[in-house]
């Protein structure tokens, strides 16, 4: 009795298609942000393999400058999904170390695109930018569009909108799925002190555990800032890689600006203490934007997403995650 081989072709096909298990990378993701998405795509990708990359706190240590290294991971994994949020976020120290911004941003995005190219892989890339590119303009007032002109105003900004150049760069000309993601302001439990909130939670709680000098110090808080909480951030960039549009941007905003002071004016009243809050100029940034806010309908539109977690509990949770610490 002969075998009729080619009778099982479909049902190996089967096989493949669905039961094979995708590879989503994740860079940065022993940062802030990385283990609040690592551990929200472990839920919604629960039978896919997650490879956690940075060069701190995760299974897969990995310096992104080191080309070589990064060609060999993407080699050997071939992600389908990547998801990039490694490299420095702060405004104020690109400003004290430009170079050091410019390399760590710009080199390793480079070299990951630059393996994907060579390596013939199409994958879907969620670039995160940032709101700063959009810069000071004459215009402040309104609420930021993804086609308004951008104007980075600090060596970080600059470093995200040159991000976004490669990234269209290797869209148009090698297919390669990109979509940039423009977060504006977004805090959370376990966002380093060195951001404005998390440093006025840390200041509030340290004043009312220790009894000591009721003095909280700031830079300008007559600001103005669109912030979402870090979960809803998170959320946003899964919805992007299930619904949203190659070569598109997107900003991810709640769509309403809330002044600094009353941000902290609400934390102060959450802990139920009086304190003097002063003014420290080392804390101010020259050319500060006094108002920056965004327009979400776009991302609102492709994706059906919309912010869930209000301001109000982000600033509770901030405040208990510096009581425990």
């Amino acid at each position: 009795m002969g075998y009729h081989i080619i009778s099982i072709i479909p049902y190996i096909w089967f096989i493949n298609v669905f039961f094979c298990t995708m590879t989503i990378l994740i860079t940065g993701a022993g940062g802030f942000v990385g283990r609040y998405a690592t551990a929200y795509f472990k839920e919604k990708y629960p039978d896919d393999k997650i490879l956690e990359a940075d060069i701190r706190g995760t299974d897969l240590a990995i310096n992104l400058l080191d080309k070589d290294k990064v060609r060999a991971l993407i080699k050997e994994e071939k992600p389908s999904k990547i998801l990039h949020l490694a490299g420095k976020s702060s405004v104020g120290l690109s400003l004290k170390e430009p170079m050091e911004t410019f390399e760590a941003n710009i080199g390793s995005f480079l070299n990951i695109m630059e393996a994907v190219r060579l390596e013939n892989l199409t994958p879907k890339v969620v670039l995160v930018s940032s709101s700063d590119v959009y810069g000071v303009t004459k215009t402040q007032a309104n609420a930021r569009l993804e086609t308004d002109c951008i104007n980075p105003g600090s060596p970080y900004a600059a470093s995200k909108a040159a991000l976004e150049l490669i990234g269209r760069q290797y869209y148009t000309h090698f297919g390669i799925k990109t979509i940039i993601a423009r977060p504006f302001n977004h805090t959370g439990p376990g966002h380093p002190d060195v951001f404005v909130l998390p440093s006025f939670a840390k200041q509030l709680t340290t004043i009312r555990k220790t009894n000591g000098d009721p003095v909280l110090y700031t830079g300008n808080i007559e600001v103005e800032r669109d912030f979402l909480d870090v979960r809803d951030v998170v959320r946003a960039y899964y919805m992007l890689f299930e619904k949203g549009k190659s070569g598109e941007t997107y900003n991810i905003c709640s769509g309403g600006a809330l002044p600094i002071r009353w941000m902290l004016e609400e934390m102060i009243s959450l802990c139920g203490i009086h304190v003097e809050v002063r003014n420290d100029a080392s804390l101010s940034r020259k050319n500060d934007m006094p108002i920056l806010v965004g327009s979400n309908e776009k991302l609102k539109q492709d994706t059906g997403w919309q912010p869930e977690i209000p301001i109000s509990e982000t600033l509770k949770g901030l405040i208990e995650y510096w009581e425990k610490k």
